[in-house]
């Protein structure tokens, strides 16, 4: 589909914390790829214990597709210190709207997408969107689901923004019955949202 790219351009959003890049690549029509990237220092890596679901607002993107989206694991904090006790998870990516009073609406993507989370697993984990034909809307949460539900066990790390706690939102619930409660130990999961703009 995509031929060749025409150019790329980094721009600081926000103090080096939120970057916006940009990439035209070329074909039979004009497409253009923005992505956002969360990024800040962490000392506090995610573990979802006791949480079956951990979601972070995602906002000012434009207007387009969702083409991927990228979380990093086992990166931050004593990976190897804690790494023994991992194991082979499953997840699932969720993303819902978000209301006006910065809460989850209804769900977007309901086609289940599954990753299945090797417990040396290190690094990016990027999950494609493209199949999906979700169209963005202004704002909405992303995030990860534990498919066999929560645990009071590590069993692996989930890379997060631990400054900006005024800025970002992120929530976690325990199931789905439960209300979502803000994470204030994870500002936002440090993560890179892609989205298609066909011209």
């Amino acid at each position: 589909m995509v031929c060749n790219i025409a150019f790329a351009q980094v721009t600081d959003m926000e103090k080096d914390t939120i970057q916006m890049e940009e990439l035209i690549l070329k074909n039979n029509r004009r497409t253009s790829k923005k992505t956002l990237k969360l990024r800040g220092q962490c000392y506090y890596p995610e573990d979802m214990r006791g949480a079956e679901e951990i979601i972070t607002l995602i906002e000012k993107l434009p207007e387009g597709y969702l083409e991927s989206v990228t979380f990093y694991v086992n990166e931050a904090g004593s990976y190897n210190e804690n790494s023994q006790s991992f194991k082979d998870t499953q997840l699932e990516l969720v993303v819902y709207k978000a209301n006006a009073d910065n809460t989850p609406g209804e769900r977007i993507a309901h086609e289940k997408l599954i990753i299945n989370l090797d417990r040396k697993k290190k690094g990016k984990l990027t999950i494609s969107l493209f199949e999906l034909n979700l169209q963005n809307p202004e704002r909405f949460f992303i995030g990860l689901k534990k498919v066999n539900g929560r645990s009071l066990k590590k069993e692996f790390l989930l890379d997060c923004l631990c400054n900006g706690l005024d800025k970002y939102i992120t929530l976690t619930r325990n199931d789905s019955l439960s209300g979502w409660e803000r994470r204030w130990e994870c500002a936002a999961l440090k993560a890179d949202v892609s989205v298609v703009i066909t011209k």
